[in-house]
């Protein structure tokens, strides 16, 4: 099944039109999980902040099937201590 990573911004959706394949939504959300840490370490790299606040998880009939969002995978020494990730992933 082809999914969506749409980065969702504080006031607009940044849509992936292309999508990309995956066997399962859990796939794909891992798949957003890495594009994400690669987002925020290249943005670490650069000293910028990343664009956006998270990436929504969209199948390909347009169903949400998921959400990683940017603050639940910040280095673990910008987090605090005992804090665990929100992760959502709907089936």
């Amino acid at each position: 099944m082809r999914y969506f990573f749409h980065i969702e911004t504080d006031n607009e959706l940044l849509e992936d039109l292309d999508g990309t394949e995956a066997p399962s939504a859990q796939a794909a959300y891992d798949d957003a999980v890495a594009a994400v840490q690669e987002m925020l370490i290249e943005a670490l790299w650069f000293g910028e902040e990343p664009t956006g606040t998270g990436i929504l998880i969209l199948n390909e009939h347009g169903w949400q099937v998921g959400k990683v969002r940017y603050a639940d995978h910040q280095p673990v020494t910008s987090r605090r201590h005992g804090s665990a990730p929100n992760i959502t992933l709907h089936s």
